[in-house]
């Protein structure tokens, strides 16, 4: 054994002895990554489709926006959430646009065109649906009826979110004044 082996050999040894008192690795996975916050809306969203079975809505008139007649519903929901339906028919097809609220915010909006193969025949030969995801006020996401996702800072995000927003503010501002307007009807 040479000189040069022993200190090698104490080295060794004293790093064997502090390996032996450290903590093991988890060999466990890492957590998930938590889930994109429009994906959680989505969530949140379905829970108040299944909730709003359970709540009598509100009706409106929505005709005036509609070439052949048109209708809402507005479900309000515990925790200031409110579910806002609006059916627009047409001779060749309807559009039912449902917005999804927490108070006064904009969470969600679908809106579903259903195409019909002949004028009035309410055979529905085509569905298109276009989704947009908001918070605080400002659109995240937007999947378009060609299935193009457009997120910040797309330009073409801004201005739909622009055009969905005054959309709700119209069924927002109708369901709540012909809703409250018929609840007071009813309790005649």
């Amino acid at each position: 054994m040479r000189f040069i082996d022993v200190p090698l050999l104490a080295v060794g040894l004293a790093l064997l002895s502090a390996c032996r008192d450290a903590p093991i690795p988890s060999r466990a996975p890492p957590p998930p990554p938590a889930p994109p916050l429009w994906a959680n809306v989505t969530l949140w969203a379905r829970s108040l489709d299944s909730l709003a079975g359970a709540v009598r809505p509100l009706e409106f008139d929505a005709a005036t926006r509609s070439t052949e007649g048109g209708r809402g519903r507005s479900y309000q929901l515990a925790d200031s959430a409110q579910k806002i339906d609006v059916e627009f028919f047409g001779e060749t097809g309807k559009r039912v646009e449902r917005f999804y609220t927490r108070g006064s915010s904009l969470r969600l909006a679908v809106s579903v065109e259903q195409h019909y193969d002949r004028p009035m025949s309410g055979n529905v030969v085509r569905e298109v649906v276009d989704s947009t995801w908001f918070e605080a006020d400002s659109a995240l996401r937007w999947v378009d009826s060609a299935s193009v996702v457009h997120t910040v800072p797309d330009s073409s995000l801004r201005s739909h979110a622009a055009d969905v927003r005054t959309e709700f503010n119209w069924a927002l501002k109708t369901s709540g004044s012909q809703g409250k307007r018929s609840q007071r009807n009813r309790k005649r």
